[in-house]
């Protein structure tokens, strides 16, 4: 779960920085965490830590810091626990 980053630039020239595919990104409208299946700039499409079908759709997203990734570690470890 390391950080990359693809840099594009939007249609008014500025610079976005788009996830790539298999990326953890917080869905900040939310407050989910989720693995990047797909991205064109403008949004993402996410599905869950622990897999499954429900994958969803979000424009409101940043990259996961330290903490998210932190608890997404808890998340799998509780997982595998039960």
């Amino acid at each position: 779960m390391g950080e990359r980053r693809h840099f594009a630039v939007n249609g008014s020239g500025g610079i976005v920085c788009t996830p790539l595919p298999g990326d953890l990104v917080l869905d900040t409208a939310t407050d989910r965490l989720g693995t990047v299946v797909s991205a064109d700039g403008a949004t993402v499409t996410l599905r869950p830590l622990c897999g499954g079908a429900d994958q969803w759709e979000t424009a409101e997203y940043r990259p996961a810091d330290r903490t998210d990734r932190l608890r997404a570690r808890v998340i799998m470890l509780n997982r595998e626990g039960r």
